[in-house]
């Protein structure tokens, strides 16, 4: 190894000088990990090989993490845009996005339910018996 060469990449979240670049910055301005990839070590194997390392492996989760999130509030933001400009079909998918369905209530969400049944159930007889 020459000594005195400098770095290529950092992995702060900032470029080091203009010619050691950050990888992070990279990968998030890249719409897929793969082009990331090509671009960070012109290669994708290499790239595996980098991200199968230990000491990468945090940094690499970390951008994963954060590129899904900004991609996910990127897109909720055009799907407000849309549905403000009227577009039912982006309003559908707001509002389907708002009732995701998520694994099995516990059992303190289903007393809660159970109660809340209850409670609406006694009103309504109570409401019948005045209609009545």
């Amino acid at each position: 190894m020459t000594k005195n060469k400098s770095p290529l990449y950092t992995l702060a979240d900032y470029d080091k000088t203009e010619d050691c670049k950050s990888m992070y910055l990279i990968y998030m301005e890249h719409d897929s990990e793969y082009e990331a990839a090509k671009v960070l070590l012109n290669s994708w194997d290499h790239w595996i090989a980098l991200t199968n390392s230990n000491f990468f492996k945090p940094y690499v989760a970390k951008w994963r993490i954060e590129k899904d999130l900004r991609d996910d509030a990127l897109a909720r933001k055009c799907l407000l845009e849309e549905a403000r400009n009227g577009s039912v079909s982006a309003a559908k998918a707001i509002i389907q996005e708002q009732k995701a369905v998520r694994g099995r209530p516990s059992k303190q969400e289903k007393a809660k339910l159970t109660s809340a049944e209850v409670e609406v159930d006694a009103f309504l007889a109570s409401s019948l018996k005045i209609i009545k």
